[in-house]
């Protein structure tokens, strides 16, 4: 390494006020970077190169030791030159960016992923009803004569609205339709439902 030159700087916002002076209203602190020069030399400094590389473009984060120390920083640049008065090897510029970890306020364990049901949006819009002069009903909805007796097993995070969706029954008629299960019941693994 032939050179370190760490950058420390602050983002202050002002602005201006009726007597045409600005004014300051916040100050804050940006994230350190390290500017690094140096030589890479050996056998091996095309692998150091292609690994320097790699870790920068997969954003992983590395740890810097030399006369300044950097625990917590990704490679934000690498450039290398390739003269001729470095034959085994060549010199880099790169730049160093610090990262700074924020702990979750909440507890880790989440509970179990339930199913969300999302209907799926057309952009068709109204369709008017399509009605012959025979046709009796005229364009009314056909009226609900009650259950056909079509029975389903509860899975394990299956809850009533998830079942009136994939039947394609009304959530209050599903509910009107099994009377031994008490109103503001969970459905549990197991239970049998009449959903037709």
């Amino acid at each position: 390494m032939t050179n370190e030159r760490p950058s420390y700087s602050v983002r202050v916002s002002s602005y201006p006020i009726e007597g045409g002076a600005a004014i300051t209203d916040h100050v804050e602190p940006q994230l350190v970077t390290l500017h690094l020069t140096g030589l890479l030399v050996g056998n091996d400094a095309a692998k150091k190169r292609k690994e320097i590389l790699d870790r920068m473009n997969a954003g992983e984060m590395v740890k810097y030791v030399g006369r300044n120390s950097f625990v917590s920083c990704i490679i934000e640049s690498f450039e290398s030159g390739h003269e001729y008065k470095t034959s085994n090897g060549m010199s880099f510029t790169m730049q160093l960016r610090e990262i700074r970890k924020v702990k979750p306020l909440f507890s880790k364990k989440l509970p179990v992923k339930t199913q969300t049901l999302v209907k799926v949006m057309t952009t068709a819009g109204r369709k008017q009803v399509k009605t012959t002069k025979n046709s009796k009903s005229k364009g009314k909805k056909p009226k609900n004569k009650g259950p056909t007796g079509k029975k389903h097993t509860v899975r394990e995070n299956q809850t009533w609205e998830a079942l009136a969706y994939t039947y394609k029954v009304a959530l209050k008629t599903l509910r009107s339709w099994n009377p031994q299960i008490p109103k503001r019941t969970r459905l549990k693994a197991g239970m049998v439902v009449i959903v037709g």
